[in-house]
């Protein structure tokens, strides 16, 4: 009987993710084994009924394949990590990538790592840096240390899509370093990025599922809500700007009009299915009316932060603040630019590698400055963030020649030409050695020095403690 009920609940599982993957305007074949650079199907969690589970039964979660194994099925693993709640199902993807289908039940025995994890900044032992369950901060001190000297955030905003080969060795090179010194990074994605990856290179997709990565996301031109493309959204009442918007993080952008392509998925929900996690911090940065609407559906559609401003706004006094329901990205200073002693503008440190101010933009040495200079009660929340395409060129990604004028700030108007010649000027061999050299000295120092957290880590404290603990 008990073998019946298991395979029962297994042809349950797995007749979701046909239910759910009928949620999106996904292609015919979606859901079912394919080849590389096709849509993935998504991960699915739904409920088996049980009384252990109470009204709403056990969790049981589905990952179907990465890629295929074989031609007329797949095996199965199952997981029993415990518990009965959706947080029994969760985990990095362990066998999906080998072409199985993971099964995670949350069989009862167990119970969901505890939230009640001691105040941001409190004395408290330090858990291995390998641990990525959210409910566990990697602290990243020594053993020697009492506090945390700072929480940072490796923030990659990753968007180039025309240098589709540049973007995945970066990414896939990131990976390993944050991996090598046992930290996380939070990816920021937009949709056409991951869209070319799938076409081209699967597998820096199927990489950053399995890495435990943070995945989070935002959006380029000639989506309408950024800054002087909002020409589809002008003069639309508030119903059908909201009907507009969602079907921009619902169906794919076309980058040549502006316009929509309803035959295939798109936007936030697209990068939530091919990477099969909830993508944690949104950033709407551009018409502000807009920007009102896309909070309220990147909530429901699972977001938990959202961007108020790029590197530094926290308030030393309350370093939570929320808005629409969302958690803003507290950020006390940034490790991205400043200006060196007599210059009254300031650089990007990777912009300077190659000078002979290189020493002077060395990032850090500028944290650990920045962390002495620190005066304020509480443990610093600090970013450091750069773009992929920052490493191998200087002058910003390949879709600047497509949507924005020479000047780099007027935008273009469509139809656009997506073979416009790329404008950015390609880092030598040197240089580029210069900046990986200096990103993972910083890497390294704060894998040893301070606490390496991510979005989905900062979210899981502010909500469950409120507060950050005193130095």
């Amino acid at each position: 009987m008990k073998t019946l009920h298991l395979m029962t609940w297994l042809i349950v599982a797995l007749a979701a993710v046909e239910t759910a993957t009928a949620q999106l305007p996904l292609r015919p074949d979606a859901g079912k084994l394919r080849g590389p650079g096709a849509p993935l199907a998504p991960s699915i969690v739904t409920h088996i009924p049980s009384a252990a589970g109470g009204e709403r039964g056990i969790a049981v979660g589905v990952l179907p394949p990465l890629k295929p194994r074989y031609t007329d099925g797949a095996p199965l693993v199952i997981h029993v990590p415990g518990g009965v709640t959706t947080g029994g199902t969760e985990g990095r993807p362990e066998y999906a990538g080998l072409g199985f289908v993971e099964i995670r039940f949350a069989f009862p025995g167990g119970v969901r790592p505890p939230l009640g994890n001691p105040p941001l900044g409190a004395a408290q032992p330090a858990p291995p840096r390998t641990s990525t369950s959210p409910a566990k901060l990697p602290t990243g001190t020594s053993p020697q240390a009492k506090t945390v000297r700072g929480y940072l955030t490796f923030v990659v905003n990753t968007h180039d899509w025309g240098r589709v080969d540049k973007s995945a060795d970066t990414v896939l090179r990131l990976i390993e370093l944050f991996t090598k010194h046992k930290v996380r990074g939070d990816f920021y994605l937009t949709a056409p990025v991951v869209e070319a990856w799938a076409r081209s290179r699967p597998e820096v997709i199927e990489r950053l599922r399995a890495s435990g990565m943070t995945i989070s996301y935002h959006f380029r031109p000639p989506h309408p809500a950024y800054g002087g493309f909002d020409g589809p959204l002008r003069g639309l009442d508030d119903e059908a700007l909201r009907a507009t918007l969602k079907n921009y993080e619902t169906f794919r952008l076309d980058l040549a009009s502006g316009g929509l392509k309803r035959d295939q998925p798109g936007g936030y929900a697209y990068v939530k299915q091919m990477l099969g996690v909830t993508p944690v911090v949104v950033s709407a940065m551009g018409n502000p009316r807009a920007k009102t609407m896309l909070l309220d559906i990147y909530r429901e559609m699972g977001a938990r932060m959202t961007m108020e401003y790029h590197e530094s706004g926290t308030e030393p006094g309350r370093p939570f603040a929320w808005r629409q329901g969302l958690l803003i990205r507290p950020s006390d200073f940034s490790i991205t630019r400043w200006a060196a002693p007599g210059e009254a503008r300031e650089s990007f440190w990777w912009n300077r590698q190659d000078t002979p101010q290189a020493a002077e933009f060395n990032p850090a040495a500028r944290l650990k400055n920045q962390l002495a200079a620190w005066k304020h009660s509480r443990t610093p929340l600090i970013t450091a963030l750069i773009h992929e395409n920052d490493f191998s060129v200087r002058g910003g990604p390949s879709w600047n020649a497509i949507y924005l004028s020479p000047d780099g700030k007027t935008p273009r108007r469509p139809p656009y030409d997506l073979n416009a010649p790329d404008q950015a000027e390609p880092r030598t061999t040197e240089n580029q050695t210069a900046i990986w050299h200096a990103y993972e000295e910083l890497v390294a120092f704060a894998a040893e020095n301070l606490a390496v957290v991510t979005s989905a880590d900062i979210v899981r404290f502010a909500r469950t403690e409120g507060h950050y603990g005193r130095k």
